[in-house]
């Protein structure tokens, strides 16, 4: 049975209804405009306190101001500010190196290092191509001096910002190799950063990744076909103090080792999950284990954890530095740069890990000497290391 509405009982439902639209139209908008407002009072806080200090600066200061050094360290100070240790403020230059390592290219001399019980600069590995293997340095040498002056005295910080310098420039140190010095002078210039090694151990393969760069993805894809060449019974991958990298060489390379389903996600400042990168249904079958320590961090923590997530690889070590935020580059108008972090971002099918890092499967600790000498271990003196070789016994 049809009902009908009288055109009063119409128009006092219509009336009823705009009362209500205008109701909640009117509450957000105050809110809006109440958020808008305490946003532009804290702008004119923030405004206003640079102004007064400046004005107070200028009129007391006896020295002079170096007018672009002075808007520099105020982005530096306002970003500092914001207590977020991964957010930074970048000049030009700065901003053009961060691309360039992104990229996996360096500018120097082309080695990596590290200090040694004597306070010398121990050379870990010879970049191919690099200043530093046309200079003939191998690994193993020991860096004493730097532009003639002693590595002990100066320290190696020190030592290290005097190797560094601009392409087309040149440096002279001089090493120690089986106990004699040789002096060595080489112009610094452009190299590509090697960020993956690898060898066989016994029938297992070894992959070690140092840090995740765009290059890495082809480094470690020659590294991985090799190695299944040679007919591995598995793969160790190595990410212990891997500082991360990318999270885009992150996904290409976790693309080779995983089936088909989501590799990352992102959670935004609004609390929006989103899928960022994905896997397609080709995998590597091949049994594997990953190192992972304290310093392992970032992607290198994403890495491990997705792999765990897929049952593809135990994960053994200890529990890693939980970074698991993600950040982005804006540009500023005088080609300045702002990297903020953005979100967070999550493993497959896992928790978030920022501030609470990835736990191993297997627990297997360095006592304090191992972990100072962690580089100069061999395979014999290294624990973690041996851990992984018995899961292929």
């Amino acid at each position: 049975m049809n009902k009908k509405v009288s055109l009063g009982a119409a128009v006092t439902l219509m009336f009823l209804a705009a009362i209500v639209t205008f109701t909640i139209t009117f509450t957000f908008s105050t809110n809006y405009f109440n958020e808008k407002l305490a946003d532009v009072k804290a702008k004119e806080a923030i405004y206003g306190k640079i102004a007064e200090l400046d004005q107070v600066v200028r009129a007391n200061f006896i020295g002079d101001i170096d007018e672009k050094n002075l808007m520099d360290s105020i982005a530096y100070g306002f970003v500092e500010g914001l207590g977020d240790r991964y957010s930074r403020y970048l000049s030009p230059e700065e901003y053009r190196k961060t691309v360039e390592s992104f990229q996996g290219n360096e500018v120097g001399i082309g080695v990596d290092f590290t200090a040694d019980r004597d306070g010398n600069i121990h050379v870990l590995m010879v970049h191919p191509g690099s200043p530093a293997e046309r200079g003939g340095l191998k690994k193993g040498d020991k860096i004493v001096k730097v532009e003639g002056e002693k590595v002990t005295d100066i320290g190696t910080s020190a030592a290290v910002d005097k190797l560094k310098g601009e392409a087309g420039t040149n440096v002279s140190f001089t090493v120690l190799r089986q106990g004699q010095e040789i002096d060595v002078t080489v112009t610094r210039s452009k190299f590509e950063n090697m960020t993956v090694e690898s060898r066989m151990i016994g029938n297992v393969g070894y992959i070690r990744i140092k840090q995740f760069n765009n290059n890495t993805v082809q480094q470690f894809k020659d590294a991985l076909d090799d190695i299944v060449e040679q007919g591995a019974a598995g793969v160790i991958f190595d990410v212990r103090n891997n500082p991360g990298g990318t999270l885009k060489s992150v996904a290409e390379i976790l693309d080779m080792l995983l089936p088909e389903g989501p590799i990352i996600s992102k959670t935004d400042k609004k609390n929006v999950t989103t899928v960022m990168h994905t896997s397609d249904k080709n995998e590597v079958e091949i049994k594997m284990v990953t190192l992972i320590n304290e310093r392992s961090a970032s992607g290198a923590e994403l890495f491990a954890s997705a792999l765990k997530d897929y049952e593809k690889s135990k994960l053994i070590g200890v529990t890693t530095y939980g970074k698991g935020t993600m950040q982005d580059y804006f540009a500023l108008r005088d080609g300045s740069y702002v990297c903020l972090s953005i979100a967070k971002y999550n493993p497959p099918k896992s928790a978030n890990f920022d501030g609470k890092g990835v736990e191993p499967d297997t627990v297997v600790e360095l006592t304090q000497e191992q972990n100072e000498n962690f580089y100069f271990l061999t395979d014999e003196e290294d624990p973690q290391l041996q851990a992984a070789l018995k899961e292929f016994s």
